[in-house]
């Protein structure tokens, strides 16, 4: 294995697709704010792809916050490539620290969980 190859391995990471709701909040190319509730197509532990009708360039940086708490972001993203085909939307990688990301992605893969799980297993004798 050649050094770039180990590289390319180090950086690719598991992808999951996974929907779920978000609100992203940022500025747009126009340098206009903007808050548009959209959602999360697929996610890793250091990134994540969303859907979004706003024009973003890379490089725009964006929180993104849980619909349930709009008002305290999970994550600080930074959009490293866009999709212009439907459905539009852009490839971003975190900012900072990942732990309010992770912990967000815990809770509504569990939730995910208990609502697939049939009633009967969910009741204890």
């Amino acid at each position: 294995m050649t050094m770039n190859e180990r590289k390319q391995n180090k950086d690719q990471q598991a992808r999951i697709n996974y929907s779920l709701p978000i609100i992203i909040k940022g500025k747009n190319i126009e340098g206009r704010a903007f808050s548009e509730k959209t959602m999360a197509e697929n996610v890793t532990r250091r990134g994540v792809f969303f859907t979004t009708k706003q024009p973003l360039i890379p490089g725009s940086v964006i929180r993104i916050y849980a619909n349930d708490t709009p008002t305290q972001a999970i994550a600080k993203v930074e959009v490293v490539w866009v999709k212009h085909q439907k459905p539009q939307g852009v490839g971003t990688k975190l900012i900072g620290r990942n732990e309010a990301w992770i912990k967000f992605l815990l809770q509504n893969s569990l939730s995910a969980i208990e609502e697939t799980v049939p009633e009967e297993l969910n009741k204890t004798s």
